[in-house]
């Protein structure tokens, strides 16, 4: 897992997806998955204990961030299954994804 920032906000990424947090609600929902070729072209790297001191009060990031299942969707269909599964924590991936057909 790789951390630092993009356009001065929060990022998380690994080997092929990126997840970066607008907002300040203090949600799950303020994480949105961006192109992973966005971050490798416009991420500042940090530590890991540098990212986790710069900022202490994140909120989680969403239980579909780096799923298998989510892999294969686009950028917009990833994040529609992160805002309802940030709107109904109950569900899983594979239940939001089977209720779109995805």
């Amino acid at each position: 897992m790789n951390y630092g920032t993009f356009e001065m906000h929060p990022a998380v990424w690994n080997d092929g997806e990126a997840w970066v947090r607008y907002g300040a609600t203090g949600t799950d929902s303020d994480w949105r998955n961006i192109d992973f070729a966005q971050i490798m072209m416009g991420a500042r790297p940090m530590t890991k204990d540098d990212f986790e001191q710069a900022f202490p009060a994140l909120p989680p990031i969403p239980k579909a961030a780096f799923h298998a299942s989510l892999k294969d969707l686009s950028e917009r269909q990833r994040n529609l299954v992160v805002e309802v599964m940030a709107n109904h924590p109950a569900l899983t991936v594979e239940e939001v994804l089977m209720a779109f057909g995805m």
